[in-house]
């Protein structure tokens, strides 16, 4: 069957000087066929449509079969029909009759097939909707000085205008989501009467009756500035569809932006957070006159921001560790048995012993981590040495390659004193510099002597400084007489 657009290209080629067979070659038609096209022995408006079938139908004789599994499972695929049909009737099938079995199916299931999901277009008033949602930048293949950047993008859009703006963050916890939403709308000089989301579990949650149950503290976020929170229903990103495609479209940019730059690489975090603003710039600039005319629709933003942070108490356990929000830091000894204060941050812990602020750490992405500081436990461990074959947390108490280099090598030279030997390695780096140490134990690995603490502190221990001896030429005090007499006399 010849299609309108072979006919068209067939006559341009024509026109140009091609041959009848080199025309019909690159059209794919015979040259007979051709041919009559050429001559205008036929035309598309006498063209009939084929209601016949030009070879033996395969599944004619099982389509009853085919028809069965249809009406009964009305989603089931058609791969898997096929291989149904291949159980059913062995040697019988080949893999590309599947085709032709995907053609059949289709069109029964145009005639008699059930209905679908039908989507309605909205249309948004201004400054009556915002949108967010958070979307996965892993992989773009961004690094921070040769380190891969595993991270989220938190992304807010005015429906009416398609304004965006957007926050780097690394989990979709309560005070993350808070933070973003609160700079965004800060950034946007406005919020939306209602702003629309997923359902996070950390923002929403499902209550015994089925109901909703909004986190009061979202909530008290949004009501701060005027807006009220709507979400989508489970399983449905359509309804969020224009921050959804909005995704699609910005990574591509970004995409752009990196190949034109030549890298992926940046020397710092707040580096890749200018290039995505400069992406984003460009992007608010192409709707800056849909968004002019949204704005005059915008709550205005309150004097003040919301204090975006929540407060546990946690206990120092025995083994000088806290544990919160699933994931465990180490801290002081001194602070073991007492109560802290943690103050809860997107992306850091400040803890506290009444109003005192003791420690402060980089928040754990995700749950089940841990974040081991082996300082505050190397000189326990050195009191208690047997106790770090087994020790829970040991990985931490490598602090570099090197380090677990030297106790490998360690390891082999003296398997029974290794332990021990490699603690006060490392108590030796807590008492003078981590760095220091490092250069003492590659240099006696590379001179291949066992890295022992004795051959060590030979390499690390500062020399004290050299006192130049001055020697002063005596004072005559008689000359300051002199003075005191001219003095006088004046």
């Amino acid at each position: 069957m010849v299609t309108e657009k072979q006919v068209f290209i067939l006559r341009r080629l024509l026109e140009r000087g091609n041959s009848i067979s080199e025309a019909a070659r690159i059209c794919g038609i015979s040259r007979a066929t051709a041919r009559r096209w050429a001559k205008g022995e036929v035309s598309m408006a006498q063209k009939k449509r084929r209601t016949y079938r030009t070879r033996a139908n395969p599944f004619e004789d099982v389509w009853f079969k085919v028809e069965e599994l249809l009406w009964r499972c009305p989603t089931l695929g058609v791969a898997e029909i096929f291989r149904e049909l291949c159980r059913s009737y062995p040697d019988r099938f080949s893999r590309g009759q599947l085709r032709t079995l995907q053609r059949q199916v289709r069109a029964w299931r145009a005639v008699n097939g059930q209905g679908k999901e039908i989507f309605f277009p909205q249309e948004y008033p201004p400054g009556k909707f915002s949108q967010s949602d958070v979307t996965s930048m892993n992989r773009l293949g961004i690094t921070i000085e040769g380190k891969p950047l595993r991270h989220l993008y938190f992304r807010l859009i005015f429906p009416y205008s398609n304004w965006e703006t957007g926050e780097i963050c690394f989990n979709e916890n309560l005070e993350t989501v808070c933070w973003a939403v609160q700079k965004c709308i800060r950034r946007a000089g406005g919020a939306a009467s209602e702003h629309q989301a997923d359902n996070l579990p950390s923002v929403v949650r499902i209550g015994p009756k089925g109901q909703r149950v909004v986190n009061p503290k979202y909530r008290a976020l949004l009501e701060h500035y005027g807006s009220t929170p709507r979400f989508t229903r489970p399983h449905s990103p359509h309804q969020d569809g224009d921050v959804e495609r909005a995704h699609g479209s910005f990574k591509d940019e970004i995409r752009n932006a990196l190949l034109l730059r030549g890298s992926c690489d940046f020397s710092s975090i707040e580096q890749y957070q200018q290039f995505l603003r400069e992406i984003e710039h460009r992007r608010q600039a192409r709707v800056a006159e849909a968004f002019a005319r949204e704005k005059c629709f915008l709550r205005p933003l309150p004097e003040k921001e919301l204090h975006i942070c929540s407060y546990e108490k946690v206990k120092v356990s025995r083994s000088s560790t806290i544990r919160l929000k699933g994931n465990v830091y180490s801290v002081h000894p001194r602070l073991i048995g007492l109560w802290l204060t943690a103050e809860v941050w997107p992306d850091q812990l400040v803890l506290y012993v009444g109003a005192q602020e003791v420690d402060r750490k980089r928040r754990l992405v995700g749950k089940g981590r841990t974040d081991i500081n082996w300082r505050h436990v190397i000189k326990e461990l050195l009191r208690k040495p047997g106790a770090f074959a087994h020790y829970r947390y040991r990985e931490a108490l490598f602090p570099s390659a090197t380090l677990k280099l030297a106790y490998e090598k360690l390891k082999e030279a003296r398997p029974t004193e290794c332990d021990v030997e490699y603690l006060r390695i490392l108590h030796l780096a807590h008492e003078t510099m981590l760095s220091r140490v490092e250069a003492g134990l590659e240099a006696l690995m590379k001179a291949g002597k066992v890295p022992e603490l004795s051959l060590l502190k030979e390499l690390v221990q500062e020399k004290a400084p050299e006192v130049p001896e001055v020697n002063l030429p005596p004072v005559d005090l008689k000359s300051f007489d002199s003075l005191l007499t001219r003095k006088e006399e004046q």
